[in-house]
């Protein structure tokens, strides 16, 4: 009952439709689509309210919503239409303050979006209301075969739980290594190897939080060159 309460909020927001990436690319402008899209497929970590002395698990649904405007005016044009990406995310509470998690994409524009990813989390420090956390996270993304994308890093983040609101701040480098098909770019014809890129980011999130007994929902900006907003909704038990 509560994955069916999470699934159709997610269906709630992501009215969504098909997104074509533009063609007749050249490098820097596959670098511009990198910045925007693929660095939105990094791994979230969602809150909930952990106990220290019991294990936990988490379920979490989010949509992200990511503008588009900078990306329909590179090579051949496209829609500047928000996209939408809907994922679930599923974790478990260990001891010592430790998670882990794992998140899948739901729908995203496209059912030919593929996107999976995960984290380890480490809660190391606490004083009073303020919590220090390191989170290590990894994702990879399938856009439509058109690029792939593998996303990697850690951040350092502060806590602040006060009463029933969670306010979360991290920051971290971040790495993305991807490849475009080779037809997509100005000039191609025939069959063609694929284009690699090696980019690497600082990445900021900021998120707030809200408590009521097991549920927890949420609103989160990330930036990385760009931002993107993500809600998420989720329960824990």
């Amino acid at each position: 009952m509560k994955f069916l309460v999470i699934f159709f909020s997610l269906a709630l927001f992501s009215f969504s439709h098909g997104y074509q990436i533009p063609t007749d690319l050249t490098l820097d402008d596959a670098k511009t689509i990198i910045d925007r899209f693929g660095s939105a497929f990094v791994a979230k970590t969602p809150n909930y309210e952990s106990k220290e002395d019991s294990l936990k698990s988490f379920m979490h649904g989010s949509v992200s919503m990511i503008e588009t405007t900078k990306i329909s005016r590179l090579g051949s044009g496209s829609s500047n239409s928000p996209l939408q990406v809907s994922q679930l995310h599923f974790g478990i509470q260990l001891p010592y303050q430790v998670d882990l998690g794992l998140q899948s994409s739901l729908m995203a524009g496209s059912n030919q979006v593929q996107q999976f990813g995960g984290f380890m989390r480490w809660k190391f420090s606490k004083y009073g209301p303020f919590h220090i956390s390191t989170t290590v996270h990894g994702s990879g993304v399938n856009f439509e075969n058109q690029f792939a994308a593998n996303l990697y890093g850690f951040v350092v983040a502060v806590e602040i739980q006060l009463g029933d609101l969670n306010f979360y701040a991290a920051t971290g480098p971040l790495r993305a290594t991807t490849s475009f098909q080779g037809q997509m770019f100005a000039g191609a014809s025939g069959d063609l190897p694929t284009i690699n890129t090696d980019r690497q980011y600082s990445h900021q999130v900021f998120r707030l939080s809200y408590n009521l007994k097991d549920w927890s929902l949420s609103g989160q900006t990330d930036w990385v060159k760009d931002f993107h907003s993500t809600i998420l909704i989720g329960h824990s038990f």
